[in-house]
């Protein structure tokens, strides 16, 4: 599978925010070194790992909103269903699996901590975003450099993260990117 897949066909009308999201958000995950497809662990397919606290989550997250200004009013949707709980080494964290689109689902799993700074990062000035990002970008690539560092950096509040949801039992192990 390719690293990023645009599949057969394209959003028209009111789903065309959410198909440029979509190829967005994929080639953002891939632009800052996130995996973009599936891992098969028997029957269940999950994602090949999750950036539980790593800064570049939320940069991807950031890159996939701002593609363009359809792309940016589907991401204010996003997260709107629920969370659910994934499975890592350290326990469960909060988490996303997919984006609500008309047909085009990217296979992207995040945290509701990096859905919830990437909205901060949003909500800046782009220039203010692109800045920090822009002095130290091989920087921010780090899977060692955090949401905290990057919200230091951006002089916003790092946020909290709901707590998991019960009910991850029996769900497949994620690993943490690195």
């Amino acid at each position: 599978m390719p690293p990023v897949y645009v599949g057969l066909t394209w959003g028209a009308g009111s789903a065309v925010g959410q198909y440029q999201l979509g190829l967005a958000m994929q080639t953002a995950w891939w632009v800052t070194r996130l995996p973009t497809t599936w891992r098969r662990i028997g029957i269940d397919s999950v994602v090949s790992c999750l950036p539980v606290g790593q800064a570049r989550e939320p940069i991807a997250l950031w890159l996939g909103a701002s593609a363009t200004p359809a792309a940016r009013a589907a991401f204010g949707v996003i997260g709107q269903d629920g969370y659910t709980s994934a499975s890592v080494h350290q326990g469960s964290v909060s988490a996303y699996i997919g984006l609500p689109v008309a047909g085009y689902q990217p296979a992207l799993q995040y945290t509701a901590q990096g859905l919830l700074l990437a909205r901060e990062l949003v909500a800046l000035p782009p220039q203010r975003v692109q800045a920090v990002l822009g002095a130290h970008w091989s920087r921010w690539l780090s899977p060692h450099t955090t949401d905290a560092e990057l919200a230091s950096a951006l002089h916003v509040p790092l946020p909290g993260a709901p707590p998991p949801t019960s009910g991850s039992s029996g769900a497949p192990l994620n690993t943490i990117c690195r």
